[in-house]
């Protein structure tokens, strides 16, 4: 069933002027009424990206849309039939962006050299000229998957403001601020972007210490420095060992890779002996996942790739278009069958938050502000790299701190819905089965909101001593006199 089936107009004609009441006067209705019909000739464009203008003004007329065009009881799954062109273009992306970041490491620690003034391994100039270049294919890919996916989120956005509901979900938001569509796809962009700066300054980073970087240009001092300080820090006291440098660097950009090769490895799919895996669009690719078993639709490895590929636009729809059909069964008075949306909603922050945000962003800013200040120590200049990456990571926690509102909202409702949902004898182990598995999700949400939260204050204070103990370096226990401890020529 299309759009325009469901929607009540014509594929080859012209949708009829909305009912006189639902317009102010005649003209308006005209006007409205020819937006409705672009609406729904959404599900017949091909080759180009919705302009951002119309989405604007469908969103613009939205209250004025009779809220007729129902499911039928039926849940009509528009993303899963509408996606699938775009899913190889994702894989494509995610495979070349783990073989880029093995090549740009590969060159960064092959051409790493030192500098008189610096204790880092510096990069030659056209290094960096062969990181950019998977930047826009980035950029491509993710302009192919919004001409597949805009369509039926707006469709489904528009359904969802029919229904009343206290959840506030905006269509096109900045920070919880209502925006015109065109402003919201640059800033998703922007965000993409700058996901990838700070993913190839990680790399370069990782590659500039690696396998013997971290004293290359010290002469040993900085594994000295590094040791003394882990002696005189929390991990000490926990009675943790010292870990070395070299190790760390590289442990934690392996690390950072997990929110990509683990989705790439449990979207992997299987048909049915008489079906298929097909990406044509009017399929839904319902199928196997090879590793876990359970069942995978279009939509499913769509917004997995493209969380994996750090596409901002898709990470948004894949939150809203979950929070839609979450509130269409509410509406249908089938609340009972909320929790199939609302289990893999939890289970998509607890791995993004853990995966993503704790792994990579927050491991990589408190071992890059070590360093920064270990080498602030040895020399007087900082180079701009390390300064940058430090800043980026700084910038990016900030903003995925703020997400975890979105979780504690939705957290909020599902548990106001499950308290008057009227389950059905049979289904009611499953459904309290589910929701036992959400809040504990839930807490584990919150719990690694909470480290990622301190290892941005742990950053703030190892970089604060760079002010508060020059030529020395700033721990729990106040400024460690490095230079009297740590003789010049020690290895």
């Amino acid at each position: 069933m299309s759009f325009c089936n469901v929607h009540g107009c014509d594929d080859t004609e012209e949708r009829p002027l909305l009912p006189t009441e639902m317009s102010d006067s005649d003209s308006r209705a005209s006007e409205d009424s020819g937006i409705v019909a672009r609406c729904c000739d959404f599900t017949k464009r091909r080759s180009s990206l919705i302009s951002p203008i119309e989405v604007a003004e469908i969103a613009r007329v939205s209250e004025r849309i009779p809220p007729c065009y129902d499911y039928d009881g039926e849940a009509i799954d528009y993303f899963s039939q509408e996606v699938g062109p775009s899913i190889p273009l994702l894989w494509m992306l995610n495979v070349a962006m783990l073989l880029h970041v093995a090549f740009f490491f590969l060159i960064t620690w092959c051409f790493r050299r030192c500098h008189q003034s610096s204790a880092y391994p510096s990069k030659p100039i056209w290094a960096w000229a062969v990181a950019i270049w998977l930047l826009p294919l980035r950029l491509v890919a993710e302009h192919f998957a919004l001409n597949c996916a805009l369509p039926p989120y707006v469709r489904d956005m528009l359904k969802y403001e029919s229904y009343e509901t206290a959840l506030e979900l905006k269509m096109f938001d900045i920070s919880g601020f209502s925006v015109p569509s065109t402003y919201w796809v640059c800033y998703c962009l922007i965000l993409t972007a700058l996901d990838f700066a700070d993913v190839i300054t990680d790399v370069a980073y990782a590659g500039s210490m690696s396998f013997g970087g971290v004293d290359l240009c010290s002469h040993g001092n900085t594994s000295a420095l590094w040791i003394h300080w882990w002696h005189h820090s929390a991990f000490h006291f926990l009675g943790i060992p010292c870990i070395s440098l070299d190790t760390l660097s590289l442990l934690a950009l392996i690390l950072s890779l997990f929110q990509t090769v683990i989705p790439l490895a449990t979207m992997l799919r299987k048909g049915f002996p008489d079906k298929p895996v097909k990406y044509e669009r009017g399929d839904d690719g319902h199928a196997h996942s090879c590793i876990t078993g359970g069942e995978l639709y279009n939509d499913d490895v769509f917004f997995a790739l493209g969380e994996a590929a750090g596409l901002e636009s898709l990470k948004q729809m894949a939150f809203k278009v979950k929070v839609c059909n979450i509130e269409r069964l509410v509406n249908m008075k089938k609340e009972w069958r909320i929790m199939g949306y609302a289990e893999p909603l939890s289970k998509h922050f607890a791995e993004r938050f853990f995966l993503s945000y704790l792994l990579e962003n927050g491991i990589q800013l408190n071992l890059q502000s070590w360093v920064l200040v270990i080498n602030k120590v040895q020399a007087p200049s900082m180079p701009m790299m390390p300064i940058l990456s430090v800043a980026l990571s700084f910038f990016m926690i900030v903003l995925k701190l703020l997400e975890v509102r979105k979780f504690i909202s939705i957290w909020h409702h599902i548990e106001e819905i499950a308290s008057g949902a009227s389950v059905p004898e049979e289904e009611r182990s499953k459904f309290e089965a589910k929701l036992l598995l959400f809040r504990r999700r839930g807490v584990a949400v919150v719990s690694a909101t909470i480290l990622l939260f301190l290892a941005l204050c742990g950053a703030c204070v190892t970089l604060s001593g760079i002010g508060r103990c020059p030529g020395e370096i700033h721990t729990w226990h106040g400024c460690l006199h490095i230079k009297v401890d740590i003789p010049a020529n020690s290895s």
